[in-house]
């Protein structure tokens, strides 16, 4: 059972606050992601790639964000078939409600590098014994002198998608959707929940989340 209370947590406290602070930054997170960008692109409904610089009406477009599931705690490969977006998403592309084209993206953002058991017993342990007081673990560090926060797949996950999402809305897209299965759906749901006005909504297959911790409360 996954505790309730650790979802809230990560889902209110890191997300919201430390997204983007710049105490956190992270050389081999900008690396990775630059890695995986080049695997992003608009998808036509044939599933079929095209380029990422294509001009569309921005008052009249909606772009729906797809994001990928995870299999593992290193970086994905985008090109996998089980990785790229599904005819259920693609087919929208080009479609037409009230007036707004949809057009769909296909997000690479398996970003992995996540805990040691170890080091997600250590996290959760400060956080207990310091009364579930936020600020307790914002330092937190490995053996390695690593932040603990930066190398938490959610949070790393969850950059990388509101990265994106920031990138559209400054190029001046208003219509926002955000779309996934699995560790996909759940992201984009933490980001819905996160940003509501920022996001229009969210078509998730089967939100999940994968990890386990040594003590389970219920809440």
């Amino acid at each position: 059972m996954i505790n309730l209370r650790h979802m809230k947590f990560l889902g209110i406290i890191i997300f919201s606050l430390l997204l983007f602070s710049q105490s956190f930054a992270d050389k081999k997170f900008d690396k990775d992601l630059k890695i995986l960008s080049k695997f992003n692109s608009f998808i036509n409904n044939k599933g079929e790639s095209y380029a990422t610089d294509v001009k569309f009406d921005k008052d009249k477009t909606i772009i729906v964000i797809y994001a990928h599931g995870q299999l593992t705690d290193r970086r994905e490969k985008c090109t996998k078939k089980w990785n790229k977006v599904p005819p259920v998403i693609y087919q929208l592309d080009g479609m037409t409600i009230s007036n707004l084209t949809v057009r769909i993206y296909h997000l690479c953002y398996g970003i992995g590098r996540s805990w040691t058991e170890k080091e997600r017993d250590y996290f959760w342990e400060v956080y207990d014994e310091n009364n579930q007081d936020p600020k307790s673990i914002l330092n937190l560090k490995n053996k390695k002198g690593e932040l603990l926060l930066n190398k938490n797949e959610i949070w790393r996950r969850t950059k990388a998608m509101k990265l994106k999402v920031d990138e559209l809305v400054a190029k001046g897209f208003n219509n926002i959707v955000l779309s996934g299965i699995s560790a996909g759906a759940w992201t984009s749901l933490v980001l819905k929940s996160d940003f509501p006005d920022l996001i229009d909504g969210v078509v998730g297959f089967a939100p999940a989340r994968s990890g386990k911790y040594a003590k389970k409360k219920s809440t």
